[in-house]
């Protein structure tokens, strides 16, 4: 199965707008992890399983926590549970539309779409993002 990277993105964008951590009336803090279901119903335009392989590949890439389990004849159900430090990091490369367009553009031209190749590209466009800024100061 290939990993859809605009889904991924769109995802990842989503996933950040989500409050994980609430307080109660108590003052207690209560967690509110985002079922696939939910995520499943904000993307009609992605199958379910499309959107469970995104989610397990940015868990597996330690971008997000998530908690998935078997819920009777090979019917697969997940949480997520939060975005981790990496995932916002990464967002923060990739969030951007015209920064996610050069990213893009970069990726077709290598011919690699994997996540760390993704962030790779991500990461030289925010450098030469920033140098160019520090040299029109000077």
């Amino acid at each position: 199965m290939k990993l859809n990277n605009d889904c991924m993105r769109e995802v990842l964008i989503y996933l950040e707008t989500c409050d994980y951590y609430t307080s109660d009336s108590s003052g207690d803090v209560t967690s509110n992890p985002v079922y696939l279901d939910t995520i499943s119903d904000n993307f009609p335009q992605y199958k379910k399983h499309e959107l469970f392989y995104v989610l397990k590949n940015l868990d597996q890439a330690g971008l997000i926590f998530l908690s998935s389990w078997a819920a009777g004849d090979n019917t697969i159900d997940c949480a997520v549970e939060s975005i981790s430090f990496n995932g916002h990091e990464f967002l923060n490369h990739i969030a951007d539309e015209e920064n996610w367009s050069i990213i893009k553009k970069g990726l077709a031209s290598i011919r690699n779409y994997s996540l760390a190749a993704i962030e790779a590209v991500a990461t030289g466009t925010a450098q030469g993002a920033v140098q160019g800024y520090l040299s029109s100061l000077t």
